[in-house]
């Protein structure tokens, strides 16, 4: 299993930063403060980097696994999340836990609270290697659309290089919207709506109050959202 979280600790800082382990940025990396991670030490127990906000060390893992990744540290729980793995193709970001549905085959059932990440996310999209593609996901992410579509425009402005997935249910996408839809160049931004079905089309997910009685309905909802993003 490939570890996502690491035990980490930075005893110097006081609040949770996105860091690039590693001297030098990737090609078309824009330079950001703060944003290396010198490696001073590998031990059998760990690893040591001097970064911008102090000291950090991570436990139980090779600096060959993670070089050149970007983490998300926070010191209160001693935990470093890696955000984007520079080895992998496929690094996604976890906006929330939070969803509208109760899908009976889902994997990862809906929680009520919600932590915004989304200006830790900026910053690791900053860092990311060029060209990447990074998906989006949940719970649902539309269900804070303001500071996701916020989050691309602003992104993908100073990254022109880099493309998102977005894994949504298609359920949220309004009128009001469709500005803010505009700002982001399509070719950057894919939707993809999984759609789940044991009987043709009956079915697109068995769990919100609105779809439960009526497969029609969900699929409704869904073609409404999709016409209104800008192709």
């Amino acid at each position: 299993m490939i570890p996502l979280r690491i035990k980490a600790e930075a005893p110097e800082a006081s609040q949770p930063f996105v860091v690039r382990l590693g001297d030098d940025p990737p090609t078309g990396t824009p330079l950001t403060a703060n944003a290396g991670a010198q490696l001073l030490c590998e031990a059998s127990d760990g690893l040591e980097y001097n970064t911008g906000y102090g000291a950090l060390r991570l436990s139980n893992i090779s600096a060959a696994e993670i070089d050149g990744d970007i983490l998300l540290v926070v010191p209160q729980r001693r935990i470093a999340h890696r955000l984007i793995r520079a080895r992998s193709l496929h690094n996604t970001f976890l906006v929330t836990e939070q969803c509208d549905q109760l899908c009976v085959m889902c994997s990862q059932p809906p929680k009520s609270h919600h932590v915004n990440l989304f200006p830790y996310f900026e910053r690791a999209a900053m860092l990311a290697p060029h060209g990447a593609v990074i998906g989006l996901s949940g719970g649902e992410p539309t269900l804070h659309k303001g500071e996701l579509f916020a989050f691309l425009a602003r992104v993908l402005e100073r990254r022109p290089d880099l493309q998102f997935h977005v894994l949504t249910n298609a359920q949220h996408v309004e009128t009001g919207d469709v500005e803010a839809l505009r700002r982001l160049p399509c070719a950057a931004v894919t939707r993809g709506v999984p759609l789940y079905a044991e009987l043709g089309l009956s079915h697109f997910c068995f769990g919100a109050a609105s779809s439960a009685k009526s497969g029609c309905g969900t699929a409704t909802t869904i073609a409404k959202g999709l016409s209104r993003v800008p192709v």
